[in-house]
């Protein structure tokens, strides 16, 4: 599983650690979306995108099925809580700006104006971008997590940390991100890992 994390999904690489072992090196890209009504609003009134949990299981069968727990038409095999910033895993040689392209893209089905306007913000807001080193996010890197505790290989991350400011007059482009609630579907996702779950969830 490694080896296919490393070679073929490209999402890892294995290299020597300072203790002349083994490590699984990764890097994420934790994007900061905020939402101002202008550029006058004041920081203390802006509003910030925030991932608050994941699911895994498969599609309600039928509209008589009880979707009371308000999980989007889900039957929930499991569940994770998750706070944390808009958070993509970033494949060996890709581009910060190919990463959330190509999320943001298959996730939020973004067009490309969207896009452009998000990537263009990113780069406008260069003086707060920095790098850091992290552990795994629970619900991206689940699968890394797993593959890397059944060998005993420590796991670290590489973190490139931007953000993007978005205005009330870009609702055009992105009206679900100025939701209160926003819920997103990720199809033939890997879910190796999941909540602890083996990879026949």
């Amino acid at each position: 599983r490694l080896l296919h994390l490393a070679s073929k999904g490209q999402e890892l690489a294995l290299e020597a650690s300072s203790f002349g072992g083994l490590r699984c090196h990764g890097v994420l890209v934790l994007l900061v979306i905020e939402l101002a009504r202008d550029e006058e609003q004041h920081r203390s009134q802006r509003r910030i995108l925030i991932h608050e949990s994941a699911a895994a299981g498969m599609p309600l069968g039928s509209a008589d099925e009880d979707d009371s727990d308000g999980d989007g038409g889900l039957r929930v095999a499991a569940k994770m809580e998750d706070k944390r910033v808009l958070t993509v895993l970033c494949c060996q040689n890709e581009s910060w700006s190919s990463a959330i392209s190509r999320y943001c893209q298959q996730v939020f089905s973004l067009n490309d104006a969207a896009l452009e306007r998000l990537i263009d913000s990113c780069q406008s807001a260069g003086e707060e971008a920095f790098n850091y080193r992290c552990g795994p996010a629970a619900t991206v890197c689940h699968h890394h997590q797993a593959a890397c505790q059944s060998d005993s290989i420590p796991l670290v991350y590489d973190a490139l940390r931007l953000k993007s400011r978005l205005y009330e007059r870009d609702r055009a482009l992105f009206g679900n991100f100025f939701q209160t609630n926003l819920r997103t579907t990720e199809h033939s996702c890997e879910l190796h890992g999941f909540g602890g779950r083996p990879p026949e969830l």
